[in-house]
């Protein structure tokens, strides 16, 4: 688990080095930003990098690469002396990292993002598991599904959208997200 911590903020650090580099034919397009997302793969929230692999163009295929945390509230019955009820609040990292494809115009602010990725958890949790056998695990799917706006010459951006989420059972459910950073 350290390893693989290890190289997603190796990966992280890497793309931003890249990403300070100037270029002169990249003065109007902007495709880098950070921001923040509530929901989402992140789980609860997560603070997230997103670049594209051509460095001329504000749209086509790209990457995510994010840390966050979660809480698992969870409740349990147990018997000792009588009929008892209890509960606890799990707290745990994600580090979510997605490969997806921006769709939209050059010379518009609007884009749509459709991608797939994985969530790695911090420890073995069971997280959107529907049926009634405990199944914890490490990593759970997801894909998005994604409304954008990103300003033409950088600036203040905006997400909103919908993210089915693979569960550690496998079970398939549907989350949601909003995100709001800056695009540079």
């Amino acid at each position: 688990m350290k390893k693989t911590m290890t190289l997603i903020l190796l990966c992280v650090f890497t793309f931003g080095i890249k990403a300070q580099e100037s270029n002169e034919n990249d003065t109007k397009l902007k495709n880098m930003q950070f921001y923040v997302e509530f929901g989402g793969p992140g789980v609860l929230f997560s603070a997230n990098i997103d670049s594209r692999f051509n460095s001329q163009s504000k749209l086509g295929l790209g990457f995510r690469a994010g840390v966050g945390f979660g809480l698992l509230y969870e409740e349990y019955d147990y018997y000792d002396y009588g009929y008892y009820f209890s509960s606890e609040t799990t707290s745990y990292a994600t580090f979510p990292v997605e490969i997806n494809y921006l769709f939209g115009k050059q010379s518009s602010p609007h884009m749509f993002e459709v991608g797939v990725g994985a969530t790695i958890l911090s420890k073995k949790m069971d997280l959107y598991n529907y049926n009634s056998d405990y199944n914890p695990g490490n990593v759970i799917g997801h894909a998005t599904f994604m409304y954008r706006r990103q300003p033409l010459d950088g600036g203040f951006t905006w997400r909103i959208g919908l993210m089915p989420v693979i569960g550690t059972a496998g079970d398939i459910a549907l989350s949601g997200g909003v995100g709001f950073g800056y695009s540079f």
